[in-house]
């Protein structure tokens, strides 16, 4: 599982993939395009996904595994003018922005209440990697212009 956290400003994740109790480093967000994305869910599919995003998000291209309910992957997307879109099992995005923040995956809850305490991005996924044992492995980080 992950923690993925955009405080307003950066988007950050946890570095942990598990597969049959093994851990693995990997990166779960990405600038494609102008925007930062982020993926929560099966590794594997999470690919599926991002090439759908890199090569124009057509909706009939629409990958298939995301219309199951066992195999869709979140996914996060952050545009440049502060608009908070959330992929699940439709082709069309839910629209979060009036949040201004959010938080996805199995350390979600963790990170809200880091959030709402006063911690960063960062230091919202390094607390949820400390109490969910499905997340960890470091953070990785991206903001909008790379600042």
């Amino acid at each position: 599982m992950s923690v993925i956290v955009w405080d307003g400003k950066t988007l950050a994740a946890d570095k942990q993939a598990t597969n049959a109790g093994l851990m693995y480093k990997c990166s779960k967000i990405f600038q494609i395009g102008e925007n930062l994305v982020g993926f929560v869910g099966d590794f594997d599919y999470m690919w599926g996904m991002k090439h759908w995003l890199e090569v124009g998000a057509n909706p009939d291209d629409f990958p298939a595994h995301q219309k199951d309910k066992d195999t869709w992957v979140g996914t996060l997307v952050i545009t440049p003018d502060g608009r908070i879109l959330k992929y699940e099992r439709c082709v069309h995005p839910a629209d979060f922005s009036q949040n201004k923040i959010i938080c996805m995956g199995a350390g979600r809850d963790f990170a809200y209440g880091a959030l709402e305490m006063g911690a960063d991005a960062v230091r919202a996924v390094e607390i949820a990697c400390k109490y969910e044992s499905t997340c960890g492995q470091g953070v990785d980080t991206l903001t909008f212009g790379g600042a």
